[in-house]
């Protein structure tokens, strides 16, 4: 019994071996094809997290109900937005209300 391989394996199997040699290549110092693999990881990473929040957490919980009519969902969901306020330095001050709902 042979085994096969398809292009995305022979593919998948190079990407990831030179990536491991990016990261083993620390040992010699900090060097681009570290930072490459570095950013690679935290953005993929990211990414993923960014997927699974949306797809389990915000489009159960948070959309269907609006689409339902439940709009008691509509005040967490607004909180929630308030939050993102703190990436501005000049609408800081509106996720401090927020804050005070989570903290208390």
């Amino acid at each position: 019994m042979a085994i096969t391989y398809t292009v995305d394996d022979i593919v998948g199997l190079w990407v990831a071996g030179f990536l491991t040699l990016c990261v083993f290549s620390f040992l010699f110092g900090d060097n681009p094809f570290y930072k490459l693999a570095e950013h690679i990881y935290v953005g993929v990473s990211a990414g993923y997290w960014m997927c699974l929040g949306y797809w389990g957490t915000i489009l159960p919980q948070v959309q269907e109900p609006l689409l339902r009519g439940e709009w008691v969902k509509l005040f967490p969901l607004v909180l929630g937005l308030m939050m993102l306020f703190q990436l501005n330095k000049k609408t800081a001050w509106v996720s401090r209300w927020p804050l005070c709902f989570m903290v208390g």
